[in-house]
């Protein structure tokens, strides 16, 4: 069985999945390896993001997020306390998102890879999909995804999501190893 809830914060358990998800971008993004950096980073960092875990029969198998005119207001301060937490910033800063109106934005969707083949992803778009059309606002779901996942990119296609633009980046490339990028978007009705 599985149950998606909405959550406040995230536990250590959902940070080391995100953690784990996105490894090798926070590596190269951080230029630290540890999941202890992760945290502190993480945790000193304004996030606007409505967090959701998926669990699968009783074991936390995913984690996502979204974000749009339902989202808690950003927060301009920004808690650095050493020099090299600036690479962290702006890292996030490329990726962040002006999230355009009667829109909602997936932030991240990280699928535990021992769960993966399951239908979880394909769960949590549907999940997606009912919240936005529940709010009567919102016409499009939106997310960006590297054009090299093609994983990613098949389960976003065959839910209905099509390729918005195509983005490149020498920043991205350099903070996080990612050149270019798909907007995709999936138009509701």
């Amino acid at each position: 069985m599985i149950v998606i809830e909405k959550i406040n914060s995230l536990t250590e358990q959902d940070l080391t999945l995100l953690f784990k998800g996105f490894k090798s971008k926070w590596q190269k993004l951080l230029k630290v390896y540890s999941f202890e950096e992760f945290i502190r980073l993480y945790n000193s960092t304004s996030l606007t993001e409505t967090c959701y875990r998926v669990i699968y029969n009783g074991n936390l198998a995913g984690i996502f997020a979204i974000s749009g005119d339902f989202s808690k207001k950003k927060s301009d301060a920004i808690r650095i306390r050493n020099f090299s937490d600036w690479r962290w910033h702006i890292g996030l800063k490329l990726l962040s998102v002006k999230v355009a109106k009667k829109e909602c934005y997936l932030s991240f969707l990280v699928i535990d890879d021992n769960f993966q083949g399951k239908g979880i992803g394909k769960m949590c778009l549907h999940y997606i999909e009912k919240f936005t059309l529940n709010l009567n606002k919102m016409n499009c779901i939106t997310l960006f995804v590297s054009t090299e996942n093609s994983r990613a990119i098949k389960l976003y296609e065959h839910q209905g999501f099509k390729i918005d633009s195509q983005l490149h980046s020498f920043f991205t490339e350099y903070f996080i190893g990612e050149r270019k990028w798909y907007k995709m978007k999936k138009v509701l009705s």
